[in-house]
């Protein structure tokens, strides 16, 4: 028995490319035990994560509308002020562009049936909101960056800070390491209401090109391995844990890897050789891990660098 799942519509990284993940300092040592954090979606900063399409066309709708004045009972040639005159001919074309991506995204052609719809839809927000927030809840990710044997700038500044490390392996190594563990802990997984393991490059899309976004959608790319093409820089594949029950309590520190040889270890680029030291004396066996020093420069490893080499020593 496996709960790791193999989809065909999910994009997976080429076996040589280098799958690179980005450590604060307090998840230093969770690491070096071999363990990574799975992080519930809910917890992302990403207010989109797991949107449908739908969804988001109707948030447009109702963020477009939100900062204008308008009354659509009054006829145009009878509007009584001119601010509620241009919040009316903007709704008009709001509404149109709208009723256009709904009838993509429902089927539903007759103008006055997909008013309604839409209508209906803006009083009634948990028929969209519910399902997102189960999905965001129940579903917890593994992100790593993938590229090549080069770290990051743009990493480091967004995922860690000085003290923390960045960790590289190869995606082929990885897989199989996924591999083993799920294939081995499958039973214990499915005792703490775990349904579902699977993997993949996650889908960057322009939401407001929703003809190309629900098609993805609709060959089964889940909601979850979408994001906005702002995020495109990342490069991102996800390891994805999924429960059955999104309230029930789940140990998102899951320790996966039995051997961490198979890893190349980086210090943030403000660390020093003393940093270097201090991570070495964390490790059971550092002979055996390939560990460095950044090869970036900043100007905190500089400056303490100075310090360190004067002959008073730090004040």
């Amino acid at each position: 028995m496996t709960l790791l799942k193999q989809h065909s519509f999910l994009k997976q990284p080429k076996d040589e490319d280098y799958l690179w993940r980005y450590i604060k300092p307090e998840r230093i040592r969770d690491f070096l035990d071999g363990n990574i954090y799975f992080s519930p979606l809910a917890s992302f900063d990403d207010y989109y994560e797991a949107i449908s399409p739908l969804h988001y066309c109707v948030l447009s709708f109702l963020k477009r509308s939100a900062p204008r004045n308008f009354d659509l009972s009054i006829p145009i040639s009878e509007v009584p002020d001119i601010e509620t005159f241009i919040g009316n001919i903007f709704m008009w074309m709001n509404l149109y562009h709208t009723n256009k991506v709904l009838s993509h995204l429902t089927g539903v052609t007759d103008e006055k049936l997909l008013r309604e719809k839409l209508f209906h839809y803006c009083e009634n927000p948990k028929i969209f909101s519910q399902p997102r927030f189960e999905i965001q809840s129940s579903h917890c990710a593994s992100c790593w960056f993938v590229g090549d044997s080069v770290e990051s700038a743009l990493m480091w500044a967004s995922y860690s800070q000085p003290g923390g490390i960045a960790v590289r392996i190869r995606y082929s190594d990885f897989k199989a390491i996924v591999q083993n563990y799920f294939t081995t802990n499958s039973y214990s997984l499915a005792s703490q209401g775990v349904t579902n393991v699977y993997s993949g490059l996650i889908e960057y899309v322009d939401f407001d090109d929703q003809e190309k976004w629900s098609q993805l959608s609709d060959t089964g790319v889940p909601l979850a391995f979408f994001k906005q093409h702002f995020y495109k820089q990342e490069n991102e594949y996800r390891l994805m844990i999924v429960k059955k029950d999104a309230q029930q309590p789940f140990n998102n520190l899951i320790r996966l890897i039995d051997d961490i040889t198979k890893f190349t270890i980086i210090l943030h680029p403000s660390s020093t050789h003393l940093d270097l030291l201090k991570v070495k004396g964390m490790i059971p066996n550092p002979t055996y891990v390939h560990i460095s020093l950044s090869r970036m420069e900043s100007k905190d490893k500089k400056y303490i660098e100075y310090i360190q080499a004067q002959p008073s020593g730090p004040s």
